[in-house]
C-alpha cells in the first residue's frame, strides 16, 4: 500500500509516475498508470524497447529512474542485470531484507544466491532508500560506496479508514496482527503474556494473521499447557475488519525480532491505539511521544510492559489521541512525497 501511495502522491506533484505490478490490489482499478505486468512481459513489453532507445538510438533524452521495492526477486535481477545507460538508474528499497534477522529465513538458500549473483547485482544500484535506522546501517555494512537515503513510508489512511467511532472492548485487550513467523517473535509474546496474566478473565490476547511458518499447532500446544484460555487465534483481517479489530483493542503488541517499518504500527496509532513495539525498528520513539512502549528482546522488558499498560489502561484514551495527531504531523503524504522526488534529483543522478 505505501508504493502505491507514493506512486499517486508522485501523480498529484505532475510526476511521470507507472507502477509495474505482478498483482494489484482489488480495491484499484486498472488505469493506464498501474499496469498488472507478468514477470516475462515486463523485460519484452517495457524493459528491451526502452534500452534500445537509449543504447542505440540515443532517443532518450529523459532520466529514467526504476524505483524497485525488495531484493528477493526476479523483477530486480532483470532490471539490474541489463546494460546500463547515463538514462537509467535505478533506486531500490530492500525493504528490511538486507537486515541480519532477515537473513536468517532461508538461510542457506540466500547465502549461495547472494554470493553467487546477488550482491554483484546490488552493487549497481544508484541509490538506496531506507525506512529505518537499522536498515541504513545493513545496507552501508555491505554497500559502503552507494549512497544511501533514508525517508519513511507514505501513510495514507484518510480514504483506507472511517473516522467512526468503535467502543474498547469490555475485556482488556492486547492484539497482534501480521504474519505469523518466526522473526515476530511470537513465542516470547504468548510467554510474557500467561506469565503475567495467567487466566485473568479481564485481560486477554487475540492474534491474527497467516501461519507463514506453521508455528500456530506449537504456539497452540503452548496454550493448552498453560490452560491458558484468554488467548486465540483468528484468520487475518484486512481493510474494515482489521479497523474495527484495532479500534476495539487497547493494546497493538508487536515483538519482532526486528522490523524495517512496520505498517500495522503506523496503522494502530492512525487509529488511535497505542503500540508496544520492538527497540529494533523505526518507532523508537513512541515511549517519548507518549504515544506506546517500547521493549528490549528480553522476557522481562515485554512482561514490565504488558503490566505497565494495563496499568495505565486510564490513560490509554490520552495516548490513542496524542497517537493520531503524530501521525497527521509527521507522515502527510503530500511531505513524504516531495522528499521522495528530492530524493530521486539528489546529485547520483545528474547527466
Amino acid at each position: 500500500m505505501s508504493v502505491l501511495s507514493l506512486h499517486k502522491e508522485l501523480l498529484d506533484l505532475n510526476c511521470k509516475s507507472f507502477l509495474l505490478t505482478k498483482t494489484v490490489p482489488p480495491s484499484v482499478e486498472a488505469s493506464n498508470d498501474v499496469i498488472k505486468v507478468p514477470t516475462h512481459m515486463l523485460f519484452l513489453r517495457y524493459l528491451f524497447p526502452f534500452f534500445l532507445k537509449c543504447l542505440f538510438f540515443r532517443g532518450c533524452q529523459e532520466v529514467v529512474i526504476f524505483h524497485i521495492n525488495g531484493i528477493w526477486n526476479i523483477y530486480t535481477c532483470i532490471l539490474l542485470f541489463l546494460p546500463r545507460s547515463k538514462y537509467l538508474k535505478v533506486i531500490l528499497s530492500p525493504r528490511g531484507m538486507l537486515l541480519d534477522s532477515a537473513f536468517k529465513i532461508k538461510r542457506y538458500k540466500k547465502i549461495v544466491a547472494w554470493n553467487i549473483y546477488q550482491k554483484r547485482l546490488l552493487g549497481r544500484v544508484d541509490l538506496f532508500h531506507v525506512t529505518s535506522e537499522q536498515e541504513l546501517k545493513s545496507c552501508i555494512k555491505y554497500f559502503p560506496n552507494t549512497s544511501v537515503r533514508k525517508l519513511p513510508n507514505i501513510i495514507n489512511f484518510s480514504e483506507k479508514y472511517s473516522s467512526k467511532v468503535i467502543n474498547k472492548n469490555e475485556i482488556f485487550t492486547f492484539v497482534f496482527i501480521g504474519r505469523i513467523t518466526k522473526i515476530k517473535n511470537l513465542h516470547y509474546l504468548i510467554s510474557s503474556f500467561i506469565d503475567t496474566f495467567g487466566n485473568n478473565d479481564q485481560v486477554q490476547l487475540q492474534i491474527y494473521g497467516p501461519d507463514l511458518d506453521n508455528l500456530t499447532k506449537t504456539y497452540k500446544r503452548l496454550v493448552r499447557a498453560n490452560s491458558a484460555s484468554n488467548v486465540s487465534f483468528h484468520n487475518p483481517v484486512y481493510g474494515n475488519e482489521k479497523e474495527i479489530v484495532i479500534k476495539q483493542s487497547h493494546i497493538l503488541v508487536l515483538p519482532s525480532l526486528s522490523e524495517n517499518f512496520g505498517m500495522i504500527v503506523a496503522e494502530s496509532l492512525f487509529l488511535g491505539t497505542p503500540v508496544i513495539c520492538t527497540e529494533n525498528s523505526h518507532w523508537t520513539m513512541l515511549e517519548d511521544e507518549c504515544i506506546g512502549f517500547i521493549v528490549s528482546s528480553d522476557f522481562c522488558s515485554l512482561s514490565n510492559k504488558l503490566i505497565k499498560a494495563y496499568e495505565m489502561r486510564s490513560q490509554l484514551n490520552d495516548m490513542g489521541k496524542n497517537a493520531r495527531e503524530f501521525i497527521y504531523k509527521n507522515y502527510t503524504p503530500s511531505a513524504i512525497a516531495r522528499s521522495m522526488v528530492d530524493c530521486y534529483k539528489h546529485t547520483n543522478f545528474e547527466t
